[in-house]
């Protein structure tokens, strides 16, 4: 296991601890996560490996940004995907991002279903599309209940998809 994979690993720790105890992802996290990445890269690789991290680190945020900008998460989220991006680069950070996602969609049904609006929640995405089809008209109204749903603390899933990614690639699973 290299340097670079260890840091990542204690830093993901870090984000998902302060995550859960203050519901944010705070920059002193994410930047040197960033920046240490950018620069492993360029001292491991020269130039080439600059280049892999800057994309890396472009992919990662670009996976998060759309839900970002929906509302659905934390730019501290996507900066922690970008972060771990410029350590894994493009193609290992798409892989870890679709363990993340894979276990953030487990989670959120989890969240749902402890506060007793998994059903509802079901119910209305498959009546906002009937009704669609058979209205030409989208008639979607946020439910009360999502304002009472505790925010989700996003970091614990990027760090378990990105260390199942990690210990798969480690040992070839």
């Amino acid at each position: 296991m290299n340097a670079g994979i260890i840091i990542l690993l204690a830093a993901l720790i870090a984000a998902s601890v302060t995550d859960i105890t203050r519901q944010r992802i705070p920059n002193a996290i994410t930047l040197p996560l960033a920046v240490f990445g950018l620069v492993y890269h360029l001292y491991t690789a020269g130039m080439s490996g600059l280049l892999f991290s800057i994309s890396g680190l472009l992919a990662g945020a670009g996976l998060l940004i759309l839900f970002y900008l929906m509302g659905g998460m934390g730019a501290g989220d996507v900066k922690l995907m970008g972060a771990v991006g410029s350590i894994l680069g493009p193609v290992n950070v798409v892989h870890a991002f679709a363990y993340c996602a894979l276990l953030g969609g487990i989670y959120s049904l989890v969240v749902l279903y402890r506060h007793s609006i998994l059903r509802l929640s079901l119910e209305r995405c498959v009546s906002a599309p009937v009704d669609f089809l058979r209205t030409g008209c989208w008639f979607w109204s946020p439910s009360p209940a999502e304002k009472k749903l505790p925010r989700l603390r996003y970091a614990i899933a990027i760090s378990l998809g990105t260390g199942i990614h990690v210990l798969r690639s480690l040992y070839n699973w």
